[in-house]
C-alpha cells in the first residue's frame, strides 16, 4: 500500500482524499494497530478498559520532543462530532499523515526507555516494556522484528505530500470513506429557508423553501447534512438553538459547511447518510434524480425543474393557476376534530379515523400548506385566503396514522400548548408521500426550535 502511495505521489505530486491508494493504506493501518491490542489495562485504580487512541493520546501528554504530534492530538480533542474511539483514531491518523508524524506513536512504544519514558510509564501505571503491555506478542506491533519493519515503513510516509481535508470529520465514526464537503458563505439574513431534522446526531436538511436564500445555492439540496454553522459543529445538542446560532452573526456573512448526500464518484447516496435518510423516511431515489439533474444542467436547471414540477401539479388539478400565488405543499383540507384537553400525538390516529367515518358530503377543500419560520399557514387554493394559522407555540404534536402516510395532521391548542385547555386536530390529505413526510419533518423541527 505504501508503494502504491509513492507511485501515485510521483505521478501527481500529492495525495488527496480521493486517492484509492490512501483508502486502502488507512484501512490496513487501522487493522494493524487494532490487531492484538489488549483493551483491559491494569492501573492504580484496578482494571481499566482502553481504546487504541487512549495510549496514543497519553504519549502526546508527555512527549515534548515532537511538537507536530502534540499539536495533532490537541486539535483532535476539540472535535465534538467525532465521538467514538475508532473515529478519534482515524482522525489522528489523517492528521499525522498531513503533519508528517505518523511514526511518532509507534516509535514511542518500541524505542528504549529514557527519562521522559519513565514519566509516561508512571502516568499509565505500568512497570514493564510498553509494547508487551498494549499488544500481544503474536501481533505485528507486539513482535519486536515486525514492529521495527513497520516503523521504517511509516517513516517513509513522511516523504509524501498529503493534502487532506482535516475538517471533513462528520462520518469518521462509521467509515474511512469521505463524503463530498461544501463550504459556503451566505449573505447576512434572518432566515436561510431550510427545515432541519435530527437523526443519529446529524442535522439533515429535509426541505428548502422556494425563493429563500438557501434555494439560491445549487450546492444545497434536501437530504444533505448541515455539519457546521458559523463555526459551530451541528449535532443533536444544537436542537432548539439553530436560530440563535444563525443570528449570532448578525450583519455579517453566514458560514455553512454542508455534507452532500449525493456522492458524485459512485453516482449514489453516501452510505452512512442513506441510512439516516431512510430513518427519516426521506425518498432516496428522489434525491438521486435531483442531484443528477443539477449535475447535468447546473443551478438554473434546478430552479427551472422545481418550478415546472410545481406548475405541473397545479395544471393537473381542476384549479386555475392564475388564481394562486402561494408556494408550498399542495394538499386537501379534510376538516378538524376536537380532541379535548389532551394534545398528545396518540390522539392523531383516532382523530383521522373519526374524520374518515364522517359523511362524504363534508367539504374537502384544496389548499396550499405553507410551513413558515414562525407559524403554519393554510391557504385556499382558489382565493388565496388564509384558512388556518397556528404558531409553533400552539402546536402540541403532528403525525400520520401508521398505515395511512398520506394523511397528515397536527394538533393545536386554543392558546400556547403548555397552557391550553382545549385541543383540536387539523387533518389533511397529501397525495405525494414524500411531501407528506417533509411537511411533518418541517413542523416537528420548527415546533422544537420554538
Amino acid at each position: 500500500c505504501t508503494l502504491k502511495l509513492f507511485n501515485e505521489y510521483q505521478a501527481s505530486g500529492k495525495i488527496a482524499d480521493s486517492s484509492e491508494a490512501l483508502l486502502g493504506f488507512c484501512q490496513i493501518l487501522e487493522t494493524i494497530f487494532h490487531n492484538g491490542f489488549v483493551q483491559n489495562q491494569t492501573s492504580f485504580y484496578g482494571m481499566k478498559k482502553m481504546d487504541v487512541h487512549n495510549w496514543m493520546f497519553a504519549i502526546a501528554a508527555h512527549n515534548t520532543a515532537n511538537f507536530a504530534y502534540k499539536s495533532c492530538v490537541g486539535e483532535i480533542q476539540n472535535y465534538k462530532s467525532v465521538r467514538t474511539g475508532l473515529g478519534k483514531f482515524r482522525l489522528l491518523m489523517r492528521y499525522c499523515l498531513k503533519r508528517k508524524c505518523l511514526h511518532v506513536p509507534l516509535e514511542s512504544l518500541v524505542s528504549p526507555y529514557g527519562s521522559e519514558d519513565d514519566l509516561f510509564k508512571k502516568s499509565l501505571q505500568i512497570s514493564s516494556n510498553r509494547t508487551e503491555i498494549f499488544y500481544r506478542k503474536n501481533s505485528i506491533i507486539g513482535d519486536e522484528i515486525l514492529s521495527a519493519i513497520l516503523l521504517s515503513v511509516l517513516l517513509q510516509c513522511n516523504k509524501i505530500n498529503f493534502q487532506l481535508q482535516l475538517d471533513n470529520v462528520a462520518f469518521l465514526d462509521s467509515t474511512w470513506q469521505l463524503p463530498e464537503m461544501v463550504k459556503l458563505e451566505v449573505v447576512p439574513c434572518k432566515n436561510l429557508g431550510m427545515s432541519i431534522s435530527f437523526s443519529d446526531d446529524k442535522a439533515v436538511i429535509v426541505h428548502i423553501k422556494p425563493n429563500s436564500v438557501a434555494s439560491e445555492f445549487a450546492e444545497i439540496s434536501a437530504g444533505d447534512v448541515l455539519a457546521n454553522l458559523n463555526g459551530i459543529e451541528i449535532n443533536s445538542s444544537c436542537k432548539g438553538r439553530l436560530n440563535t446560532i444563525l443570528h449570532s452573526s448578525k450583519g455579517r456573512p453566514i458560514n455553512l459547511v454542508i455534507i452532500k448526500a449525493f456522492h458524485k464518484e459512485s453516482q449514489n447516496i453516501f452510505p452512512p447518510i442513506k441510512a439516516i435518510l431512510q430513518n427519516l423516511q426521506i425518498g432516496v431515489d428522489k434525491i438521486i434524480r435531483n442531484a443528477q439533474h443539477i449535475e447535468n444542467g447546473g443551478s438554473r436547471y434546478r430552479f427551472f425543474l422545481a418550478d415546472v414540477l410545481f406548475l405541473h401539479r397545479l395544471i393537473c388539478s381542476d384549479v386555475s393557476i392564475s388564481k394562486n400565488t402561494k408556494i408550498g405543499y399542495r394538499a386537501t383540507y379534510l376538516g378538524f376534530i376536537d380532541v379535548g384537553d389532551n394534545g398528545s400525538v396518540k390522539q392523531i390516529e383516532e382523530a383521522v379515523k373519526r374524520r374518515l367515518f364522517i359523511s362524504k358530503e363534508v367539504l374537502e377543500e384544496p389548499v396550499i400548506f405553507e410551513v413558515g419560520e414562525m407559524c403554519i399557514k393554510v391557504f385556499n387554493l382558489e382565493s388565496n385566503d388564509i384558512i388556518l394559522k397556528h404558531s409553533y407555540m400552539q402546536i402540541s404534536s403532528c403525525g400520520s396514522p401508521p398505515n395511512k402516510p398520506n394523511y397528515v395532521a397536527y394538533i393545536a391548542g386554543d392558546e400556547n400548548c403548555d397552557t391550553a385547555s382545549k385541543f383540536t386536530c387539523y387533518i389533511f390529505y397529501v397525495k405525494d408521500i414524500d411531501d407528506a413526510s417533509t411537511v411533518l419533518q418541517s413542523i416537528g423541527t420548527y415546533r422544537y426550535i420554538a
